[in-house]
């Protein structure tokens, strides 16, 4: 087939193949990823009539285990009864698809995208797993979540992706030879925990009571703050020790001026130790990441040197 697919092209820049590349969902086990991938297949082949050749590889030995993908290779001619013939819709110019009265060839794309990631969705499903995937972007799904008012969500999402990696520097980082994507990748990494302290923090911050004063009017001003953040949860264990404390404050005839006595549902000073860590543990994490720019940015000037000469 593919001997064919080159003998049909005639220009020297002329693609012969196009590449999808497939994360398959590591939930499913050997067979249903390999019935997924083939339903994605074959939808490809039913929309552009070409034909999609399929290849399905488990995890490097070496690298993370969930990492199950395939590759699909599709021609960018159409299957007709006497061989290859024009090129898929897809492959056309968008001055050529405006005319057949098409939209972008960038909408062609993302219908793709979207229709994989309604197949993996409904695979998870039907074979009763929680987890879901999203094709769209961090920054299309962040602004969904702010138009809803889901303001964790959109904290959680305000990041930048990682980068792919390649197969080249793949194999340079299992070797143990750090590169400028791996970096990268790793300086995202670390920047998306710093934000998840932090959130975690706040969080730890909206649901501590100050006990130094009249304790139902700290119950009422931190369920106040938690109720303002949407989709926010309260802390149960809080909440019911809260009950708790003031169900013997009442059953012991004491008012409300003496809730300094009642147990302490958080340690104070312990959350405020957990915030000075949390805070010289970024500051760590900020320092070696600089470190490690530095030492990549030597590296490549020592080769460029030793090129050099």
């Amino acid at each position: 087939m593919w001997n064919a697919a080159e003998l049909a092209e005639h220009r020297k820049d002329s693609r012969v193949a196009r590449e999808y590349e497939l994360a398959l969902p590591a939930e499913l086990n050997p067979k249903q990823r390999v019935a997924l991938v083939q339903h994605f297949a074959q939808d490809i082949a039913d929309r552009h009539g070409n034909a999609v050749d399929i290849a399905i590889h488990a995890p490097h030995r070496d690298g993370d285990k969930r990492n199950h993908h395939a590759h699909l290779l599709a021609t960018t001619r159409q299957v007709t009864p006497h061989g290859l013939g024009g090129k898929t819709v897809v492959e056309l110019s968008d001055t050529d698809r405006k005319k057949r009265g098409l939209g972008p060839a960038a909408q062609e794309i993302d219908a793709i995208r979207q229709r994989w990631a309604e197949l993996s969705n409904q695979a998870l499903k039907e074979h009763g797993h929680d987890a879901r995937i999203d094709h769209r972007s961090l920054a299309a799904q962040r602004q969904e979540a702010q138009g809803l008012g889901d303001t964790e969500r959109a904290a959680d999402l305000n990041r930048e992706p990682t980068r792919h990696l390649g197969v080249s520097a793949t194999a340079m980082e299992r070797r143990g030879m750090p590169t400028d994507l791996g970096d990268i990748n790793r300086r995202i990494a670390e920047a998306a925990e710093a934000g998840r302290l932090e959130r975690e923090s706040q969080a730890i911050h909206r649901s501590t009571l100050d006990l130094g004063g009249d304790l139902m009017a700290a119950l009422r001003d931190r369920n106040a703050a938690q109720a303002a953040q949407p989709g926010g949860q309260l802390v149960k264990d809080t909440r019911r020790d809260a009950r708790q404390a003031w169900a013997q404050l009442r059953a012991g005839g004491k008012g409300a001026g003496s809730a300094a006595e009642a147990p302490e549902l958080i340690d104070r000073r312990q959350t405020e130790d957990r915030f000075e860590q949390e805070r010289l543990s970024r500051e760590q994490q900020e320092r070696e990441a600089r470190e490690r720019e530095e030492r990549e940015r030597q590296r490549q000037r020592d080769r460029d040197n030793g090129l050099g000469r």
